[in-house]
């Protein structure tokens, strides 16, 4: 609601400014035709700056016909339709249409009447890329848009839809139609990079998850991906010359949110990126061993076992958009949250990293809550070292301690959680308050040991009470002893959560 009251404001503050005596802000924030042609014409020095963004595919051969003297009004009012594409709004179509009629000598021109049916139908696919999984969309409006894609790719030879290739081909992309990339749309038509690099990712997609795919084939298709985008990545520019430039490339990116095609993507960027962290890379974090800065991986295909240095940047970069993308597509998707988590934790963003973490548990929770037992295939003593080294971060000391207790394998990690409490100056975490939380009596009697070293008798006797609790006593019947470790756990994830998703009110989470 509160995004809702905003936007009606901001109409609000737009249409009074637009009513006031200042012809600056009337030119700023009105639209109509009609009631810009007059502040132009009234205004001898207005000039458009060339950096000024203009539709492309209408504004040269639009300007070509257009009488020289009114120049700087249609310059103007173009970039304006641009503008309201780019607010996604639903005036552009009528806009333009008023627009088009006021220029009599422009309506008999073929090309231009065809390329602004192209700029609207690029319109109508941008809204779609950018709002997909946000808003819903009506489905007839895109199945007209896709059909007439597909008779103008098969059809006419269309030099302006290359200006916009990245948007038409990420459409296919997004909504799994794989068969037209590949085969309704003629190659010979869209002579560019980015169309080539589409329709790889569509060949590789369509092999992987069609069934009884010979993995003989999807792995030709993996190697031809791989020579096609490697020398993209390669820091020697000069050795190899790129298929695809890399702004291409990050254009292509930014637009696709299909499922399969961004898990594909990060499982390759993250590859990427852990081959810079365990061969060339000196910019990352330092926390803990160098590998904890490597990136999960959902599966292990495809890289080679070599690779030539790589642009740290170029590869950083791509894997933000793809991430970016990711978060949007599927927000509780528990591999990608495990990756985006890796990243900023490889980025020494630690707190952003125990967010990501949090919500990567509580993902693969399920009805059971955070009581249940967490697939192995995506929670692992690797995130909970990092999980560890992230509250030791940001300073709180006591509970990346106690988080040792939640690992498989906690034994070899215990002098960690030892050092994390010797070595804390200062804390924002509330120690003795925490100790309920522990069921791990070895860890207790490291962090005991921790305190008495440090002269913190007062934190080493209140420990002491509280894992000595019967409950927790070795004589007690298994079952008991479980119970009451599970009711911890869950409640310490819970401390976990209210501590780093700022939840103020600690009755939430007892």
């Amino acid at each position: 609601m509160s995004r809702f009251f905003k936007r009606e404001r901001s109409r609000a503050n737009s249409e009074h400014l637009r009513q006031s005596d200042c012809q600056l802000w009337k030119l700023l924030c009105t639209f109509d035709y009609d009631e810009i042609r007059p502040l132009i014409e009234n205004d001898k020095n207005f000039r458009i700056s060339p950096k000024y963004k203009m539709p492309e595919m209408v504004a040269d051969s639009m300007l070509k016909l257009a009488n020289p003297a009114f120049r700087e009004m249609y310059c103007f009012y173009l970039g304006k339709l641009e503008q309201l594409a780019n607010l996604l709004s639903e005036e552009w179509d009528s806009k333009m249409n008023g627009f088009f009629t006021t220029l009599p000598a422009l309506t008999d021109h073929k090309e231009l009447l065809n390329r602004i049916v192209y700029e609207a139908v690029r319109t109508k696919i941008d809204k779609f890329n950018k709002c997909l999984h946000r808003i819903p969309y009506e489905t007839s409006k895109l199945e007209s848009a896709v059909a007439a894609l597909q008779r103008v790719g098969m059809v006419d030879p269309c030099p302006p839809l290359q200006v916009y290739i990245a948007s038409f081909t990420t459409l296919f992309l997004n909504i799994s139609d794989w068969e037209s990339l590949l085969k309704k749309l003629d190659p010979s038509k869209f002579k560019t990079p980015t169309f080539d690099m589409a329709r790889l990712i569509a060949r590789y997609l369509s092999a992987r998850h069609t069934p009884n795919t010979p993995p003989a084939q999807v792995a030709a298709i993996g190697e031809e991906w791989m020579r096609f985008i490697m020398p993209t990545f390669d820091a020697r520019r000069s050795a190899n010359k790129p298929a695809i430039g890399y702004r291409q490339m990050e254009t292509l990116l930014e637009g696709i949110k299909e499922p399969r095609a961004i898990s594909f993507l990060l499982n390759f960027l993250g590859k990427l990126f852990n081959h810079t962290v365990t061969s060339q890379r000196t910019d990352l974090g330092t926390a803990g061993a160098p590998n904890l800065n490597r990136l999960f991986a959902e599966n292990l295909e495809m890289l080679p076992q070599s690779l030539s240095p790589l642009m740290n940047r170029y590869v950083d970069d791509a894997l933000e958009i793809v991430l970016k993308n990711a978060m949007v597509v599927n927000p509780t998707n528990a591999f990608w949250l495990r990756t985006r988590g890796d990243y900023s934790f490889a980025k020494s963003a630690y707190r952003d990293a125990m967010v990501f973490y949090l919500e990567t548990l509580i993902s693969c929770s399920g009805a059971e809550g955070l009581s249940a037992a967490f697939p192995e295939n995506v929670v692992d003593d690797v995130m909970w070292l990092k999980m560890m080294i992230c509250c030791q971060k940001c300073q709180y000391p006591t509970l990346g301690a106690i988080v040792v207790q939640m690992m498989a394998d906690p034994s070899p990690h215990y002098p960690f959680a030892h050092q994390i409490i010797k070595e804390t100056r200062s804390s924002m975490d509330s120690v003795s308050a925490y100790f309920p939380l522990i069921w791990d009596s070895a860890l207790g009697e490291f962090m005991s040991d921790a305190y008495i070293s440090t002269g913190q008798k007062i934190h080493h006797d209140a420990l002491l009470r509280a894992i000595s609790e019967p409950v927790l006593s070795h004589n007690n019947n298994a079952l008991i002893n479980g119970g009451e470790a599970t009711r911890r756990k869950t409640k310490f994830l819970r401390v976990l959560c209210a501590t780093f998703f700022d939840i103020h009110d600690l009755s939430t989470v007892a």
